[in-house]
């Protein structure tokens, strides 16, 4: 997981109810390992829902753990430069598909994507 994080990684959570704060890479590492130690996941399913030029995709992600639990919710990723990193995760509510695009608009603005 860390080799496809970028230094400067950031994890946004916006979802209203789990909300946590801004994790770097190296706060999101730590809980992937705790959690996944704890729950493990049995399968996680995902669907592009939009992408910002190259560097933006918007997905549905429905993940279940170990312990019988399911959720679902939205990401927005972001990629470094060289596509090669994954920079930042937005996480939304999935049915907060207007605020993910809007974000998705305002980034793609932000890093000049065509």
């Amino acid at each position: 997981m860390a080799a496809t994080l970028a230094d400067d990684y950031v994890q946004q959570d916006r979802r209203k109810i789990v909300g946590t704060p801004d994790q770097s890479k190296a706060a999101v590492i730590e809980d992937a390992v705790w959690f996944g130690g704890d729950v493990g996941y049995a399968a996680i399913k995902s669907e592009v829902l939009a992408v910002g030029g190259d560097r933006l995709a918007l997905t549905r992600v429905a993940p279940r753990y170990g312990n019988g639990f399911e959720n679902e919710f939205l990401t927005l990723i972001e990629l470094d430069e060289a596509c090669s990193l994954i920079r930042r995760v937005a996480l939304f509510d999935v049915d907060d598909l207007d605020a993910a695009m809007m974000e998705l608009d305002r980034l793609n603005a932000e890093i000049g994507e065509p």
